[in-house]
């Protein structure tokens, strides 16, 4: 259960750390995919 717990904290730090460096660079359409393929697998994982 914790070890679970665990795998989905690291998606939503990794999330928000990619989100954060999205915003920082906001002109990069790759990120944006990379960020937004991510933010699909973890919801569909959740």
């Amino acid at each position: 259960m914790s070890l679970h717990v665990d795998d989905n904290l690291f998606w939503w730090i990794s999330s928000l750390l990619a989100l954060a460096f999205l915003k920082s660079r906001p002109s990069n359409e790759a990120n944006t995919l990379l960020v937004r393929e991510v933010l699909h697998l973890h919801c569909c994982h959740a």
